[in-house]
């Protein structure tokens, strides 16, 4: 599996995600209060509204990587976060029902992430060990998940708001589709490791 270029860039499509998911989860509070003024009650709604679209992208992605190809997919869910920062960055958020574009469409795109490890694990490598791959591949991704929070905190230090951070997380987003990029058809993949 180690040796394996699917397995790579698989790890470094759920990295980029994982940077991405955490980095602005963990800051989701102080930036809807200091960057767009929302009260710290109001912030914290934005956060129910992710977890409960989030449900939508667990649930769709599902269903989707039954329904259409793996790569397809992966793009959908990495330009959808990316749309979404970019909706961020470019709109005048100063109430709930602003933030709503972005909330739905990062809860969802964060949501979509999870079922993926699983997923793909077993489409891609096959049940034989299952519980390894999804093992490494929930390790490479934490491990990446830890970079965003410490970059969207040393930006806001230095910088004293998150747009700059935003910015990077959009081009963390969009850098996601490299590895998609570079993916190979699934019976290709599924040939390859005898799990066809």
């Amino acid at each position: 599996m180690l040796r394996s270029r699917a397995f790579w860039l698989l790890s470094f499509y759920l990295g980029a995600m994982f940077i991405v998911n955490s980095g602005f989860q963990l800051h989701q509070i102080p930036y809807f209060v200091n960057d767009r003024g929302f009260s710290d009650a109001a912030a914290a709604v934005t956060v129910v509204i992710v977890v409960f679209a989030s449900g939508v992208g667990r649930t769709g992605t599902g269903w989707l990587l039954d329904k259409v190809g793996y790569r397809l997919v992966l793009t959908v869910v990495a330009l959808t976060m990316a749309l979404a920062f970019l909706y961020l960055q470019l709109s005048t958020i100063d109430s709930m029902l602003e933030s709503l574009p972005f909330t739905m469409l990062f809860g969802v795109a964060f949501g979509a992430t999870i079922p993926m490890r699983g997923a793909l694990g077993a489409l891609i490598f096959g049940n034989r060990s299952l519980g390894s791959v999804i093992g490494v591949l929930q390790g490479t991704s934490i491990a990446a998940g830890v970079v965003g929070p410490i970059l969207m905190g040393a930006m806001f230090d230095a910088l004293g708001d998150y747009a700059a951070a935003i910015w990077i997380l959009e081009g963390v987003a969009l850098a996601a589709l490299l590895p998609v990029a570079l993916m190979e058809p699934l019976r290709a993949l599924q040939a390859r490791a005898g799990t066809a």
